[in-house]
């Protein structure tokens, strides 16, 4: 500047103080973020067929991962999960236009989204975008799929959820069967039950109690539109250890979908007293 050369040095201050402001935000942990193509791209598709999945839901869920499987590349890849209680592999990670959706049996008498999603996660290679596709109604009745969620993001697993339509069909669940822990001999005592209707008319439907297999007792009930809740009065009159299961008969008209929850009930044997008093009549 002294010189003369104004421009030169108005240039390089700017320049030094911009590399002294670069280096300051390397420093601080700043940085970018920026997207490219990937080579390849990886999906589990991850169906729901616990007992809470009706059947024209469960082939809207097959018909979206043809969908899927149709707009995928050749060097993509595509596998299939099914899921209830366990999670069962279908198809394993391969050519998109080999991958099959037929159904399997998984326990479906409860929904583990987490364990699901831990299956699908442990099916990916290194070297792809990982994505998993989840069909299911959201009804979770083991595990914590929330928490599996952040370690997945961190190894760059996305999930995208897709939830099936409401089915077409009138659909009776036993949604829950409860027993007290444990119980005396010769105490009354109440099973507790819970069955969901989606008929839009009450339906009359036929509870059969059963102990260790042996039916026990028999009952009819009027499900209400929604969540029913029912109480049955029992008493056990030997000790023990028993295994306590309804079941469900809906008519012709409805769908059933989960007619039978198992649970265990201890039967104490009844309390001895000894009673002392002061005068014999009492």
């Amino acid at each position: 500047v002294r010189n003369g050369r104004i421009a030169a040095g108005l240039g390089a201050s700017a320049l030094r103080v911009g590399g002294f402001v670069g280096l300051v935000v390397v420093l601080a942990g700043f940085g970018g973020q920026g997207r490219t193509s990937a080579q390849r791209v990886e999906v589990v598709a991850v169906l729901d067929q616990s007992h809470s999945i009706a059947p024209d839901q469960e082939v809207w869920m097959r018909n979206r991962v043809r969908d899927i499987a149709s707009a995928m590349g050749p060097k993509d890849r595509l596998g299939v999960l099914a899921f209830g209680r366990d999670a069962r592999l279908v198809s394993p990670l391969g050519d998109p236009r080999l991958a099959s959706v037929e159904r399997v049996a998984p326990d479906g008498g409860a929904t583990d989204i987490a364990s699901a999603l831990s299956a699908a996660a442990s099916l990916f290679s290194s070297d792809a975008e990982n994505r998993i596709l989840l069909l299911t109604d959201g009804n979770q009745t083991l595990g914590d799929a929330a928490s599996e969620l952040p370690a997945m993001l961190a190894e760059g697993v996305r999930v995208y959820p897709g939830v099936p339509p409401p089915s077409s069909t009138e659909r009776v669940a036993l949604t829950s069967f409860e027993a007290p822990w444990a119980v005396r001999a010769n105490q009354r005592f109440a099973f507790r039950l819970a069955i969901e209707s989606e008929a839009a008319h009450p339906v009359d439907v036929a509870v059969d109690l059963q102990r260790n297999g042996e039916p026990v007792g028999r009952e009819t009930v009027t499900l209400r539109p929604g969540l029913n809740r029912f109480e049955i009065p029992y008493r056990m009159d030997k000790p023990g250890a028993y295994l306590m299961e309804p079941k469900l008969e809906a008519p012709a008209s409805s769908v059933m979908l989960n007619g039978q929850i198992e649970t265990a009930l201890t039967v104490k044997p009844p309390p001895r007293v000894l009673l002392v008093a002061t005068t014999p009549p009492e």
